[in-house]
């Protein structure tokens, strides 16, 4: 009686541990790597032509502004000066469907980034754009007001294909439509489903109205061009963003290439899975001998 009754207690404990470990653990990895990790990949970084010290304590000084105020703000300017009156004019924006501690945290990758990237021509960035948020500065005054943003700053197209004549280009154009329309409403920033795509876009703060919908429709015609049938495509403008993600059925023939590459972010490889069960079912057996140790023991007494 009490031998079955311990097996199971020892099932019941094995299973809760599975359950734990397979489902309710990666949900909170993931959520985990969705806020720490994903909106800080790095898209692209441009460098300066100054490597004056000067700049770099006032860069260092610009960072620190950012990070105060990036607990308070998605988007902030300023410029800073050192005693020699020289001066940096900075801005840092944080996409909008972030929280603000996300975006603090994005923020604060900055000054480690600024020490890394351009390093081999020995100068600093003067534009930082991660996925979440970017950062630039101008030396020596104010940044000069932008137009609606018409110069390509960064461009990615996936390496997988959809077969033409597939409706995928229709559905595209429709998608890239409705991310148009969704901009001018969402007072420039949209992210949305449409049937098999993820779309996003948005505009720099300064721009407004008209030069934000100018500015994605740009970026739109030359992600149209330059990605044509790719599964995926990102054009950051000097003003703006666009991107797009298609999630066709991965069993689908008309899909060039070898497979889908995961983004990181949800989903569960089978090796993974076989780890962490095999972990949780270790910790059980461990944990039930060690409870029929002790019961053996206490009957000895």
């Amino acid at each position: 009686m009490g031998g079955s009754l311990f097996k199971n207690h020892c099932v019941t404990f094995l299973i809760s541990s599975i359950l734990h470990f397979v489902i309710i653990l990666p949900y909170h990895a993931q959520s985990s790597l969705i806020i720490s990790s994903h909106n800080h990949k790095l898209i692209y970084n441009q460098c300066s032509n100054k490597t004056s010290p000067n700049h770099l304590s006032l860069l260092a000084k610009l960072f620190q502004d950012f990070i105060s105020q990036s607990s308070k703000s998605k988007f902030f300017e300023t410029i800073v000066y050192d005693n020699d009156k020289t001066a940096i004019s900075g801005t840092y924006q944080c996409r909008k469907d972030l929280t603000t501690d996300e975006c603090h945290s994005c923020v604060s990758k900055f000054p480690q980034l600024s020490r890394e990237l351009c390093s081999d021509n020995n100068v600093i960035p003067s534009r930082i754009q991660l996925l979440g948020c970017y950062a630039r500065y101008v030396e020596d005054g104010p940044e000069i007001e932008n137009g609606p943003g018409i110069q390509i700053l960064h461009k990615s197209c996936g390496e997988y294909k959809v077969a033409m004549n597939s409706g995928f280009e229709e559905m595209k154009s429709a998608a890239f439509s409705a991310l148009e329309s969704g901009v001018w409403g969402g007072k420039g920033f949209c992210e949305m489903k449409y049937e098999s795509f993820r779309v996003m876009a948005e505009c720099a703060v300064n721009l407004r109205g008209c030069d934000c919908g100018e500015c994605v429709n740009n970026a739109v015609q030359i992600c149209e061009e330059e990605c044509g049938n790719s599964v995926s495509g990102d054009i950051y403008l000097d003003g703006c963003f666009v991107s797009y993600e298609y999630y066709g059925d991965r069993g689908n023939n008309n899909i060039g290439g070898p497979s889908f590459k995961d983004n990181g972010i949800g989903g569960r490889t089978p090796k993974l899975v076989a780890i962490v069960i095999g972990a949780a079912i270790i910790s059980g057996v461990i944990l039930c001998v060690f409870i029929r140790s002790f019961r053996k023991k206490r009957d000895d007494w």
